[in-house]
């Protein structure tokens, strides 16, 4: 394994570093809105630029489609 790789897979595997913005918005709404926002984001079909606009729209959060992407494919390093 060269260095790279194993710089790669340590990275991976660390959980460190600032949570993801879906993460923030998240803990700063209360119990009723979180549901209705982790329903849709567990909602594969969703369009992800629709559901960053309605974020925008809804909240003022600077959320875009990549990062919401990242969080419903559990690849940012906010904590589950």
């Amino acid at each position: 394994m060269s260095k790279l790789e194993a710089a790669i897979e340590a990275a991976q595997a660390s959980k460190s570093g600032p949570r993801c913005s879906v993460s923030v918005l998240l803990d700063q709404v209360d119990s009723d809105e979180r549901k209705a926002l982790v329903a849709a984001f567990a909602n594969p079909t969703r369009n992800r630029a629709v559901l960053a606009e309605a974020i925008r729209t809804a909240y003022g959060a600077e959320i875009t489609q990549g990062t919401i992407a990242r969080h419903m494919r559990r690849h940012c390093r906010c904590p589950r």
